[in-house]
């Protein structure tokens, strides 16, 4: 019993502090993608963040990170490295004017939906459920709304807006920030063997819970199956150690991925006020052909988060082993959703009318 409790404070210890890529995987992104800007977004974007006309080389992998660390003083007051007491103020204000930030940074879609919806409070859908105006699509379409507008908006200005659009261009492409496993709570086996449920229909109904992105799945009490995807995955598919790497290092590898083939491939066509929905679709779609959440489990829990309040599933990992999961299959998607998010950034940033 006193290894149950303890196995579930480490846990619960681990899953608040999930984020997409990890710090050096946001950094290297907003870095590549920087180096294919126009001239007028480079202008724009020098003027936001650094009040002059050009931009500084790594001015955007420098506030890369920024919506992870405001979001974690919210959770758990710390203050970031390198912050003086203006950032910290910044922060407190920025999550008094928007307590709900942390919500932005994802979408919970069973497995089993077709993509996000084009019109998720259409009466009878049932991703209904699973979408709202704080998912991470919604964010990154407000943000866009905020660097179109005249003016500056009250509570989230221009250089906020810049630093939530890089890091959540990030996120979108990690697919376990749009996909969340889930599982029904009120069945006997819960607990020996939680099995996922994909359908949104099932995946909605009552005593169903979800993983939280994979952050409630373990392979041991620090290894988290999401982490995974945020430090390791993407080290293996750039050729380097399965350990942390910074930000300069991923950068070198990740802009060898972005060719003019690549670039050509993962451009998104129509209007880039569209783009978000279409790639939470496309970060599902590699979720599923990648078997993100092909995992055997046990130890099903039931938990409520201290902060947040939410209700989630937490449960061991019994195959693969970790060394199993970290496969060929699983690294070449993490390094292709790497290089379609630093493609999709530059072009994103080179498409906004900004005023």
């Amino acid at each position: 019993m006193r290894r149950t409790v303890a196995l579930l404070a480490v846990l619960l210890l681990t899953t608040s502090q999930a984020a997409a890529w990890s710090a050096p995987g946001h950094e290297a992104i907003a870095e590549v993608a920087e180096a294919r800007l126009s001239p007028a977004a480079r202008t724009a974007l020098g003027r936001i963040l650094e009040e002059r006309d050009d931009l500084s080389p790594g001015a955007l992998a420098a506030i890369a990170v920024w919506p992870d660390q405001v979001r974690t003083r919210a959770a758990h007051g710390t203050i970031a490295k390198g912050w003086t007491d203006a950032d910290v103020t910044e922060a407190d204000d920025f999550n008094r004017d928007n307590p709900r930030n942390g919500e932005w940074h994802f979408v919970n879609l069973p497995l089993g939906a077709a993509g996000y919806p084009p019109d998720p409070v259409a009466p009878g859908n049932p991703l209904r459920a699973f979408v709202g105006p704080d998912d991470i699509v919604h964010a990154l379409n407000q943000v866009i709304v905020i660097l179109e507008s005249p003016t500056e908006t009250l509570g989230f200005s221009k250089r906020q807006a810049v630093r939530f659009l890089v890091h959540l261009v990030g996120d979108i492409h990690e697919p376990m920030h749009v996909t969340t496993g889930y599982y029904d709570t009120t069945k006997a086996t819960f607990k020996t063997r939680p099995v996922r449920i994909d359908d949104p229909v099932q995946a909605g109904k009552g005593g169903v819970l979800g993983d939280r992105g994979g952050n409630g799945l373990h392979f041991a009490p620090s290894v988290e199956l999401h982490a995974l995807w945020d430090r390791c995955l993407p080290n293996l598919a750039l050729q380097l150690a399965c350990i942390a790497n910074d930000g300069s290092t991923l950068a070198a590898g990740l802009a060898g991925l972005v060719t003019a083939a690549t670039i050509a491939k993962f451009t998104t066509p129509g209007d880039h006020h569209t783009w978000a929905a279409v790639w939470a679709t496309d970060s599902l779609q590699q979720a599923v052909a990648a078997k993100a959440y092909t995992v055997t489990l046990k130890n099903g829990i039931k938990n409520v988060d201290t902060h947040t309040r939410e209700a989630s599933v937490l449960a061991t990992v019994t195959a693969p082993t970790k060394a199993g999961y970290t496969t060929t299959v699983r690294a070449t998607a993490a390094g292709e959703q790497l290089t379609k998010a630093a493609v999709r950034l530059a072009d994103l940033l080179n498409a906004i009318a900004w005023k």
